[in-house]
């Protein structure tokens, strides 16, 4: 059975009723506000040791550009990942970071200061990237390339690292569509999932049970296929 980690980008409300629904949180940490070393190793008490803190860094390190602010935030962002027990770290390249020589190396340098022997690395880029070519160096680079499940092909690999964004009217996840999502993801050892649609804890338990569902049954190919067009609305209580 793989192993699936579902939640959100954002903590609301207390974290204890949070992990009653969620077993995953994005820590996001503010340059300006960062998170206290306490409030980190009170967060990791709180929940159970199954439950996934994943480390997002901050623009200061993902803008890639050397020098000691980078160098600052990017130790505080490992101690916040050490501290929360993280098995995966966020890399979140913005547009400004292009598909150049000097990008491509330095996003190089970047990854071989994270320790990663255990510890993944989800490279979420945005902008001029092309998914082939951003497929092709997070091969090379040993990264998880992340990608919505609900509108894109995910990548060969026994791990995934998938954000299901709803946009507009169009912002829930149909339970075909979770179906779909389930299937695609089914074939990978382990699965991080941050549902950005609404109603998340709903959604989050229909693509739980989808996945271990398709990955109980006999005789299943699980397939990884592009689906296309937005997040349908079917009927769903309010949260």
């Amino acid at each position: 059975m793989p192993r699936i980690h579902i939640g959100t980008r954002t903590l609301q409300g207390k974290l204890e009723r949070y992990a009653t629904k969620f077993d995953l949180l994005e820590v996001r940490s503010d340059a300006d506000a960062p998170l206290r070393t306490q409030t980190l190793r009170r967060w990791r008490k709180a929940v159970p040791p199954s439950f996934v803190f994943s480390v997002v860094l901050p623009p200061e390190v993902t803008q890639l550009r050397p020098g000691p602010r980078f160098d600052e935030m990017l130790a505080s962002s490992l101690e916040a990942a050490r501290i929360l027990e993280s098995p995966v770290i966020v890399l979140a390249t913005p547009p400004s970071v292009t598909p150049t020589a000097t990008h491509r190396k330095r996003l190089a340098d970047l990854v071989a200061r994270i320790p990663h022997d255990v510890v993944r690395i989800a490279w979420e880029p945005s902008g001029l990237w092309e998914p082939e070519d951003a497929m092709a160096l997070a091969r090379k680079l040993g990264l998880v390339l992340v990608r919505d499940a609900a509108r894109e092909a995910l990548p060969p690999g026994n791990v995934a690292y998938t954000r299901l964004r709803g946009l507009g009217e169009a912002s829930r996840l149909s339970a075909t569509r979770a179906g779909q999502v389930a299937e695609g993801l089914a074939r990978f050892r382990e699965s991080f999932i941050v549902v950005e649609t609404d109603l998340p804890a709903r959604t989050g338990k229909l693509l739980r049970e989808r996945i271990e569902a398709e990955s109980a049954a006999p005789q299943r190919v699980a397939r990884t296929r592009t689906i296309g067009g937005p997040l349908r609305t079917e009927d769903e209580e309010q949260e």
